[in-house]
């Protein structure tokens, strides 16, 4: 998932119109807005959401954490190395999960970390809003007139709003506990080649 998607709406600029718009290829509407602020605000329209590595590398270290014997504190180093995440990242996405509650950690030669609340009431959603914040497929859905000049006229908006309303319920339907990996990716992975060879 380290790869971002993004999708940009672009309106053909006519030349009487040109004065009065930002250039540059997400240039979205023909209007005059007298303040710079608000022209950025209503000229520049966002992307479609995105899953970065952020919200990744959460998943995986929640996955492996989840699976292991109740009670149980994982080292940073194990999640790091069986999961396969940078360290630079996961430090600090570690932190991000203790603060919201999900992830509960000792410090020390032996200490860890171990699941904040349990796995099946941990929900992807709820991993992902934890990281990024609320789930917002598009800002037209939520902030309309303020996210796009064109909000009241489109005959877009209520299919996003469809769309995040059923990536919201997908999400919101599958735990941790359900994704649950135990070895990890590193040597499941490693595995596969070994079992290839032979």
């Amino acid at each position: 998932m380290d790869q971002h998607t993004s999708f940009i709406r672009h309106v053909p600029v006519p030349p009487t119109a040109a004065r009065v718009l930002p250039r540059g290829p997400r240039a979205s509407c023909i209007m005059k807005v007298p303040q710079a602020s608000r022209t950025s605000r209503l000229f520049h329209r966002s992307s479609i959401m995105n899953v970065g590595r952020r919200v990744d590398y959460a998943v995986r270290a929640l996955c492996y954490v989840a699976a292991q014997p109740p009670g149980r504190y994982v080292p940073r180093r194990e999640i790091q190395l069986r999961q396969n995440i940078p360290a630079p990242f996961l430090s600090k996405i570690l932190r991000d999960l203790v603060h919201a509650g999900l992830l509960l950690s000792v410090p020390g030669a032996r200490g860890g970390f171990r699941l904040g609340k349990p796995a099946e009431a941990i929900t992807l959603r709820e991993v992902y809003e934890s990281l990024e914040g609320p789930l917002n497929l598009i800002d037209c859905v939520t902030e309309q007139d303020d996210a796009c000049c064109f909000a009241s006229v489109c005959t877009q908006i209520q299919i996003w709003r469809g769309a995040q309303e059923l990536l919201a319920r997908y999400l919101e339907d599958i735990t941790i506990q359900a994704i649950a990996d135990r070895h990890g990716l590193v040597p499941r992975l490693q595995e596969k080649h070994q079992s290839a060879q032979h």
